[in-house]
């Protein structure tokens, strides 16, 4: 008789003692066992219930429902975190280019370098950085057609936006932004 045929081992007389063993065990005043921890026992990794038998080591709960503060830290928010938007802009269409004029705070004193824009062929984002004032950033996601160049000067009270128009699209813009 093979393995195949008795697959449980029941039938070869090794199996049947090791049975009677563990009936003596239960039976002779030792602690009883659930058939989780049989399970366990018997077929070790290969149990089924193998990943219960596993005891948590995590703090005992105590009773209570509410959340409790742990610990806390105060920390002073940093104005470059959250930039404010910049609401304020005219824009003019010309025949290769488009002008957006915008109107940004304390600009007499600002720099070259603290003023950024980042563009591409749809989308453009002009980010002012003024000494004593928190970030401002005027964003457009969708632009009414596409660029080529983007660039900026730095004039009284306002930073003018030059947009050249791609090449070989010369038409009129209705409006500065693209509705999705």
């Amino acid at each position: 008789m093979s393995a195949y045929d008795d697959p449980d081992g029941m039938l070869s007389g090794d199996s049947m003692e090791v049975n009677e063993e563990e009936e003596e065990e239960e039976e002779g005043g030792g602690p009883a066992r659930s058939a989780l921890e049989e399970s366990i026992k018997r077929k070790g990794m290969n149990s089924y219930y193998y990943a219960h038998g596993r005891k948590n080591n995590a703090p005992a709960w105590d009773g209570q429902a509410t959340p409790r503060l742990m610990s806390s830290v105060a920390m002073a928010p940093d104005p470059q975190d959250h930039p404010e938007p910049i609401r304020t802009y005219a824009w003019s269409d010309g025949e290769k280019h488009v002008k957006v004029y915008v109107t940004v705070d304390a600009v007499e004193n600002l720099r070259e370098d603290a003023v950024s824009l980042e563009w591409d062929a749809m989308s453009l984002v002009l980010t002012v950085k003024a000494p004593e004032n928190k970030a401002q950033v005027f964003l457009i996601q969708r632009l009414y057609d596409e660029i080529d160049n983007a660039s900026f000067r730095i004039k009284r009270e306002k930073v003018i936006l030059t947009l050249t128009k791609k090449e070989g699209k010369v038409f009129t813009w209705f409006d500065l932004k693209k509705e999705f």
